[in-house]
């Protein structure tokens, strides 16, 4: 058992131990294909991250141009919202 040229089968433990290495389930060109599949949904997905990112910070951008430059018209904007949705949770 301390033969360490000795492979143990991950996917049955009561297999018997081998001197060599367990075949791959997979085929290597599945597995090649599989892999640039993941990475070019992770790509995509840090794209579309980073998308988002930008829009939320363009938006946040021009909210706090609009409060600078209009802040009375803000603030009346928040307390009216917050008495419309006061009087609406009430009931």
């Amino acid at each position: 058992m301390n033969n360490p040229t000795a492979f143990i089968d991950p996917f049955n433990p009561t297999a018997p131990i081998s001197s060599e290495p367990p075949k791959e389930a997979v085929p290597p060109q599945i597995k090649e294909r599989v892999q640039e599949a993941a990475h070019e949904a992770q790509d995509r997905a840090q794209e579309a991250l980073n998308e988002v990112r930008q829009r939320a910070h363009d938006l946040t951008s021009e909210a706090e141009i609009i409060v600078k430059n209009n802040p009375v018209q803000t603030l009346l904007a928040a307390f009216g919202i917050g008495f419309v949705l006061a009087f609406a949770l009430r009931r």
